[in-house]
């Protein structure tokens, strides 16, 4: 005869109702409550933006890949996230748990993100997010090495990836770096030796003495008018005091085999807290651009243990503001941006570009950006723009620009969020999109709200079996001898199929790329170095709906779908039906079982113990039979013996 299990159930128990204690139904209510607040808890747990100040953010990139790096606080400490774009994909965020630091530098060498912080350390994180390695402080002497460090305190101003650089093929780290009076090292033959000064307008200056007085005379103007827009007194800016000016040579320092060789100098006279400088590699040959705003731009060629040798600048770049200095192949690409007037003709022997027609007309106050392209003698430039016409920026908006295999990544802040596009070195630029990982869930907050849900589920364990057990005194488990346990290879077959619809609907919900990528990052490291908290809040899911599912299902119906196509159901102590209690302690048993390492430990006890009870069993007070076994076999009647006709 085919039964449900339940109706067999209800005959066994001729009428007596399954009794629902105050502690199960609080047991219940405590996991329904745990559920509803620990997943939307890790779905919004993602980094906060204060304010609507586009967020602070340092991009850096190059053939291989693109990151950036956004700066915070957390619990009054500085700290930064990571977010990383590999070519043919999205942004995602690479850090499992924000990295203790204030970032001021960064450069992206062989895919791997190299990051300055400040107090002066250093670190490297590798592409894939799985370590964070710090180093000392720069300056500091390598213990049994050799070779020059950097000045005591030095703080670095620009860095960048550098191939085929002084004869070292593979792609290293070079760094711009102040040096102070007096400080000499390897490589420099004599330190009081002018290098080429800064041009008073990126022109190149002779190396006399009227020249080096000039350059002297230019930085004490600067200075005074510097101090006449911020003080009103007429006495000259300390040299310590922030902002000013003071004569400095800047040292090009490359880390080859964790040692910072040093490889040439230049002067940029003044060089202030405001001054920009930019570094960029291009086929042996290093440039050192320093931007000192309205006081003008100097650029210089550097080759290794040879004196810098100065590039004049078009004039058009005088009143722009640099975005970046970037090595493409054998190309030297310089990214300005320039203030637009109410209109902008086109220069007169210039090219025209799709954005420069006549229909354009800029409006004022908006910047405009340029890539200007220099092949070793000439400057050629385009200007940016998208397909439907010219790209211009706030001034406060501005992008940063970083190379992304064979494009340009740019990257701005745009009120809370952040945008980015690709460029074409034509010009043309995409439409921009916001990053999406800005809003991607911290994984570690999401861990620990995991890790709170799982303590909940424990919870509700202890209090199911302390305070919700059976009364009377505790006796052995046993089963009327018709009723066989289930095979475990059924078993397992029927957890599957119960347990791999609630995950997909998890995967679903938490987004199925991310997941199924942060899963894979927790079974081989143990921990979200995906960059993102979609596996957790997928497993919330997966561990709700399985709980809440194979509850309702085994109390309601002794069975739930998988156990119901592999010929099982479940039963209770003497062959009686589950009572509540009982199915959701082995539930919740199960999460553990499945989620924990009990894994081995619930399937030990499932082949030792006389029904094949796994611990969630033992617990409860229940086993899984054979749904075939749960009527007893008809007994034939006893034929009486006739005697009367004897007698």
């Amino acid at each position: 005869m085919n039964i449900t299990c339940r109706g067999h159930l209800a005959r066994v128990s001729r009428g007596r109702p399954a009794r629902v204690t105050p502690c199960a139904v609080l047991a219940a209510l405590w996991l329904l409550v745990m559920t509803c607040l620990a997943v939307p808890a890790a779905a919004q747990s993602s980094m906060t933006m204060v304010g609507q100040e586009p967020p602070a953010f340092r991009l850096a990139g190059s053939e291989q890949v693109a990151y950036i790096v956004l700066p915070s606080r957390q619990d009054n400490k500085a700290v930064f996230d990571v977010l990383r774009r590999r070519t043919g994909e999205g942004w995602k965020r690479v850090t499992a748990a924000p990295i203790t630091g204030t970032p001021m530098l960064t450069a992206v060498v062989g895919g791997d993100l190299h990051v300055f912080f400040s107090p002066l350390q250093y670190g490297v994180l590798k592409s894939d997010g799985s370590a964070v390695s710090m180093r000392a402080d720069p300056s500091a002497p390598v213990p049994g090495g050799s070779g020059v460090v950097w000045p005591a305190g030095a703080r670095p101003r620009a860095a960048c990836e550098a191939v085929g650089f002084a004869g070292v093929s593979s792609p290293t780290l070079l760094a711009v770096v102040p040096l102070p009076g007096g400080w000499g090292g390897e490589g420099i033959v004599n330190h009081k030796v002018a290098p080429p000064r800064v041009p008073g307008n990126a022109g190149h200056a002779e190396d006399t003495d009227d020249a080096d007085d000039a350059g002297t005379d230019d930085a004490a103007q600067s200075e005074s008018e510097d101090s006449a827009d911020s003080e009103p007194s007429t006495a000259p800016v300390p040299a310590t005091q922030p902002g000013a000016a003071v004569r400095e040579e800047l040292a090009l320092f490359q880390l080859v085999e964790s040692r910072w060789v040093f490889r040439g100098h230049v002067t940029a006279t003044p060089v202030g807290r405001d001054t920009r400088v930019h570094v960029a590699a291009v086929d042996g040959t290093a440039y050192v651009l320093v931007d000192h705003g309205r006081r003008g731009k100097g650029l210089w060629a550097v080759h290794p243990n040879t004196p810098a040798r100065a590039i004049e600048l078009p004039e058009a770049t005088r009143d722009s503001r640099t975005l970046a200095l970037l090595g493409m192949d054998k190309t030297l690409m310089l990214l300005t941006a320039v203030e637009e007037a109410e209109e902008t003709p086109a220069a007169e022997g210039t090219e025209t570009f799709p954005a420069d027609g006549p229909d354009f007309h800029p409006t004022a106050g908006q910047w405009a950006a340029r890539i200007w392209f220099f092949d070793g003698d000439t400057f050629d430039h385009n200007r940016v723009h998208t397909a439907t016409g010219p790209m211009t920026w706030s001034p406060t908006e501005l992008p940063q620009a970083a190379r992304w295999g064979d494009y340009i990544q740019l990257a701005w802040g745009q009120r809370d969020t952040l945008r980015s596009a690709r460029l074409d070195p034509s010009g043309l630029m995409t439409a921009p999109a916001d990053i999406d990982a800005m809003s991607q869930s911290n994984p570690q907050a999401a861990m620990e709200v995991h890790h709170w849900f799982m303590m909940g589920v424990m919870a509700a364990v202890i209090l199911l079996t302390l305070f919700a057990k059976p009364s009377g005194p505790p006796r052995p488990f046993l089963l009327p001898p018709h009723m066989q346990p289930g095979r475990l290879g059924r078993r397992l077959i029927a957890t599957m199929l119960d347990v791999l619809p609630c995950q997909a609907i998890g995967l679903k919900i938490a987004g199925w790329d991310e997941a199924v990528e942060g899963l894979q990052a927790i079974a081989h490291h143990m921990q979200p170095t995906a960059g993102n908290s979609a596996a957790y809040v997928a497993m919330m899911v997966t561990m709700s709906l399985l709980l809440l599912y194979g509850t309702l299902a085994e109390w309601k119906l002794g069975t739930t779908f998988g156990k119901r196509l592999m010929g099982l159901c479940v039963i209770g102590d003497e062959g009686k039906p589950v009572t509540f209690r009982a199915v959701a302690l082995r539930n919740a048993m199960k999460l553990l079982e499945l989620f924990w390492v009990m894994l081995p430990l619930a399937l030990i006890f499932a082949v030792i113990t006389r029904y094949r009870q796994r611990l969630g069993d033992v617990f409860a007070r229940t086993t899984v039979i054979d749904r075939a076994t749960l009527e007893a076999p008809p007994t034939l009647p006893v034929e009486e013996n006739d005697d009367a006709g004897t007698r």
